[in-house]
């Protein structure tokens, strides 16, 4: 939880809004899961500020991410998802990948 607060914390000091849909270990019944699986669905504008600055670009690069052991964070912007909305989909975390049937996640704003 603590990486996860701090994540969030560092992506609001560089203003990337959006909303984060959280699943993986985070989400189940673990008492202290080690890392986080997110889609990170920033606001419009946000693309901007992670063009102009490496450092907001290097909290959302994937790779990044997972060698410092958050996990696996997807990003897209709601301009994609409303342009390509197969291709950019949310819900992917919505089913479970071996038995296909609906199951929870947490999204919050950012």
């Amino acid at each position: 939880m603590a990486n996860l607060l701090r994540w969030c914390d560092r992506l609001r000091e560089k203003r990337i809004t959006g909303r984060l849909i959280l699943d993986g270990s985070f989400v189940a019944a673990k008492p202290d899961p080690a890392d986080f699986d997110a889609i990170l669905v920033v606001d419009e504008g946000v693309e901007t500020i992670l063009a102009q600055d490496a450092d907001a670009m290097q909290l959302v690069n994937y790779t990044r991410c997972k060698e410092q052991g958050l996990g696996d964070v997807f990003l897209l912007s709601a301009a994609a998802i409303r342009k390509f909305p197969t291709m950019c989909r949310v819900d992917v975390f919505d089913y479970d990948k071996h038995t296909s049937k609906p199951k929870g996640v947490v999204e919050v704003t950012l």
